[in-house]
Parts: C-alpha cells; sequence; structure tokens
C-alpha cells in the first residue's frame, strides 16, 4: 500500500481551520488507497476522540513530537530536526508538509516533499526560506498554494508549483434528510474566526436592520476584539457561540436559513499585521456550499471564481448597507425565486472535494518525479 506522510506545525487539540485541513486530507488520502501518518508538534489527545470530532471514517496514525505544548522558533528549529531523522529512513511514497521548516531541511538533504502555503511568510521563517530555497536543488521541493497570488511573493517557476483551494467532505453536510420548518423568524449564521476583518462589525449593523431575525456566531471568542464582544451582548437578536467541534458545524449549518460571510478589506489571521485578503480560500466558504443553503458574502477577488452573484450566492460590496437590506428582504420575501441557487451551491461543492484535492496532489507530485 502506498504510504503518505503529512507535516504539520501544530499541536492537537486545537480550535484552528488549518486542524481540519490536515485531518481532513489524512482521511482523503487513506480513501484514495494511501497509508497516512500525520505528524504533529503535540498531541493531549486520543484518536478516538479526534476521530468524533472530525466525523473521520478512516485511521489513520498521528504522531507527537514534544511531550508539552509549545511553539517557540527553538521548538518548531528542534521539531524540524526530529522529523528529519524519522524521515531519512522512511519509504513513503509522498511527502506532503505544512511545516515549512522541516520541508526545507528535508530538501536541503534530498528528501523530496511538497509544501503547502497558505500566507506569506514573516520574521525568522521568511528569511531562512529565502536562504536555503537559494542554494537547495529546486527538484526536491514543490508548492501547493492556497491561491495563485501568493506566488507574487514567492516567485516560484510555474513548473515548480500547483494552486488548489480549500475543500469539503460532501458526505458530512448531505446527511440531513429531515425538512425544517419555514418559521418567519430566520436564522442568519456564522461560524470561524473572529479577528478583525472576517465580518463581525457588518453582522452587529445588519441585526440591528433585522430585529425580528436571529443572528448566530460560532467561533474561538477568545479572538474576538473587546469592542465587538460587547456589541454582541448589547445586540438582543445576536447569539454569541464559543468555538464548537466540526462535528457538530454540519448541523448547525443545516438548521440556518442563510449564511454569512462578510469579509472585509483587510482580512487579519492570528499571525499579527497580516493581511490575506488577496489569497483567502476560506474552508467555510466550502462547507456552506456543501449545506445548500443560500450564502450572503462580500465581494472579494480571491474567491470570485467560485462564489459567482445570483447563481451560488449573493454577492454585496461590503459597505452598501442599504443594498444588503434590499437583497436580504427579497431573498426572505421570494424564497422560490433564489430556490436554485442552493442547488449550484451545492453543486459547486461538489467540484471541491478533499479526495479529488488529494488525487491532484499525488499526480502532480508523480509527474514531478519523472
Amino acid at each position: 500500500m502506498k504510504k503518505v506522510i503529512y507535516l504539520s506545525d501544530l499541536s492537537l487539540p486545537n480550535k484552528s481551520a488549518y486542524a481540519v485541513h490536515v485531518i481532513k486530507m489524512c482521511e482523503a488520502f487513506v480513501a484514495n488507497g494511501f497509508n497516512a501518518q500525520l505528524i504533529v508538534n503535540n498531541i493531549n489527545t486520543n484518536f478516538y476522540s479526534i476521530k468524533k470530532k472530525y466525523n473521520l471514517y478512516k485511521n489513520f496514525k498521528i504522531l507527537g513530537l514534544q511531550q508539552f505544548k509549545a511553539n517557540t522558533f527553538f521548538t518548531r528549529f528542534q521539531n524540524a530536526y526530529k522529523i528529519f531523522f524519522i524521515l531519512r529512513k522512511s519509504k513513503a511514497d509522498l511527502i506532503i508538509s505544512r511545516n515549512i521548516l522541516a520541508s526545507l531541511l528535508l530538501s536541503f538533504f534530498n528528501i523530496k516533499n511538497l509544501l503547502e502555503i497558505h500566507t506569506e511568510l514573516k520574521g525568522f521563517t521568511k528569511i531562512i526560506f529565502y536562504f536555503t530555497y537559494k542554494i537547495i536543488k529546486k527538484d526536491n521541493l514543490k508548492f501547493i498554494f492556497i491561491h495563485n497570488k501568493l506566488n507574487d511573493h514567492f516567485k516560484i517557476n510555474k513548473k515548480n508549483y500547483i494552486v488548489l483551494d480549500d475543500a469539503v467532505k460532501i458526505e458530512d453536510f448531505s446527511k440531513f434528510k429531515k425538512k425544517r420548518k419555514n418559521n418567519k423568524r430566520k436564522k442568519f449564521v456564522y461560524t470561524g474566526s473572529f479577528v478583525n476583518g472576517k465580518g463581525v462589525e457588518i453582522i452587529i449593523r445588519l441585526a440591528n436592520i433585522f430585529k425580528n431575525h436571529d443572528f448566530i456566531l460560532y467561533g474561538n471568542i477568545d479572538t474576538m476584539s473587546l469592542d465587538n464582544y460587547n456589541k454582541c451582548n448589547f445586540t438582543k437578536n445576536v447569539s454569541l457561540n464559543e468555538y464548537t467541534d466540526y462535528n457538530k458545524i454540519p448541523l448547525i449549518l443545516f438548521n440556518a436559513d442563510y449564511l454569512l460571510m462578510p469579509y472585509e478589506k483587510k482580512i487579519g489571521v492570528l499571525i499579527s499585521n497580516l493581511n490575506v485578503s488577496k489569497y483567502i480560500s476560506p474552508l467555510k466558504m466550502f462547507e456552506y456550499l456543501a449545506a445548500k443553503k443560500i450564502i450572503f458574502a462580500t465581494k472579494q477577488p480571491s474567491y470570485n471564481h467560485i462564489l459567482k452573484d445570483n447563481f451560488n450566492s449573493i454577492i454585496l460590496e461590503l459597505n452598501d448597507l442599504q443594498n444588503w437590506k434590499k437583497r436580504i428582504s427579497d431573498v426572505i420575501n421570494n424564497p422560490l425565486k433564489y430556490k436554485m441557487l442552493k442547488i449550484n451551491a451545492f453543486n459547486t461543492a461538489k467540484k471541491y472535494t478533499w479526495k479529488k484535492r488529494c488525487l491532484i496532489i499525488e499526480n502532480f507530485f508523480n509527474e514531478c518525479k519523472k
């Protein structure tokens, strides 16, 4: 059986979309006929718990490198060397990585691997990357970019990278058969991060316009600004909920009437002073599409190849609240008029599955070896 080793730079348990990404990728590789192993910095849970939290139907091994959870530059460097000593005798058919330091070290010692990158680099990692990439053999390191705009920063030869959006497991979101009641009071749902730029401010303003409807938010409250936290609690029809495990997301989206993705022009992440708006490929966007719901999203060039206005979503200018009000009201008052958006959303999601993504990666890696 073919073997894939997936190198991450996270610890488990974890509240990030990053964790969903790597875990669902490993499951998909197993579904595609691989024996998979995921390497993490630290693991403080068991596989049964992970399997339950992430709706896994396939098994794979998870190896933790550290006894205690830590994420300093020194521990990351230390982990890179541990990974090198583990993999130098490995007979893996494919090594895929989200761990930049480990990928560079493996490449330096002629171990071929694929490095997936979702953001531009900062600090010492950026310096080490550009210095090391100049001296390594380019055939040893190939890239997966989450968006083609990322290569504006990396300047990698076109033959050495592919561009792949995030993905979704359709089966997790299409298992609900019971029809929901069509209540007059509608549920507008947002799931994901609360960092600046993800649109919490817009949701609060919409809630004050549509006071007869409910706005329900799920995410890591620790990432929300104090100002937005207080505004959410002050607004009666806003329900602020803590991060919830992935296995509960499909039901949450199924019980929603409409889904919100009001990204702003500057979109932050947990790395300070990093704007990812040019190359974002939101994992929750694919979950929203798979849930077969009407999505209200702001206009963003980074995902306009996926979300199409009046086809699989409603796309709006960020600060045009009058248009938000008009179009949301029209959708509420004319549900049959927008029925096709739900069907088209689901059909769009089917083009972006984890299994298809893994197959493209495998084929790219095999082509690179020729």
